[in-house]
């Protein structure tokens, strides 16, 4: 259990530093953290069923699913989310 929640979380950190370095041409550490949490959120359910190859998926889709997220809702929908929290769960209770 262990091994896949730390796969994914760091599938998802590693992706979203990357994913919001090609879209926004620099780093962002609050999308890194959401995108980590995404990482978290979606890996907690089926962590002791999971194989490590598939941790490591779970955690990349759930950090591009939150990265985009947070951009439809903050820039197309104008929800104010300062904190990120309802664009971490919105995005990864959609997307489970």
């Amino acid at each position: 259990m262990a091994v896949t929640t730390t796969l994914a979380a760091c599938a998802a950190a590693v992706t979203a530093v990357v994913s919001t370095k090609i879209k926004t041409n620099r780093y962002d550490l609050g999308l890194v953290v959401n995108g980590t949490l995404g990482g978290l959120v979606g890996i907690t359910a089926g962590c002791a069923t999971v194989e490590p190859w598939a941790a490591v998926v779970i955690g990349i889709v759930a950090a591009i699913i939150v990265i985009y997220a947070v951009d439809l809702l903050d820039n197309v929908l104008k929800i104010d989310d300062p904190v990120g929290a309802r664009r971490c769960t919105f995005s990864r209770g959609s997307g489970a």
